[in-house]
């Protein structure tokens, strides 16, 4: 049997407000791959990296934000 794991990570960005917990969800463009799809940031991890880090790039790399707390 051949099998083959995939290194990916999901990043779940969420802020504290007075009124409860708000999330962030990206919607795909209409040119990617299952376009207009509504997720959170997500992406691969690169050899030698751990996915902590993957997580913390990914999440600059697609919304420009770095982590406040981890």
């Amino acid at each position: 049997m051949n099998s083959s794991a995939m290194q990916l990570v999901d990043v779940f960005v969420f802020r504290k407000t007075v009124t409860g917990v708000e999330f962030l969800l990206l919607k795909r463009a209409a040119d990617e791959e299952y376009p207009h799809i509504w997720q959170c940031v997500s992406g691969g991890i690169v050899p030698g990296e751990k996915a902590w880090q993957a997580a913390i790039r990914e999440m600059h790399e697609e919304t420009g934000f770095r982590p406040v707390r981890f």
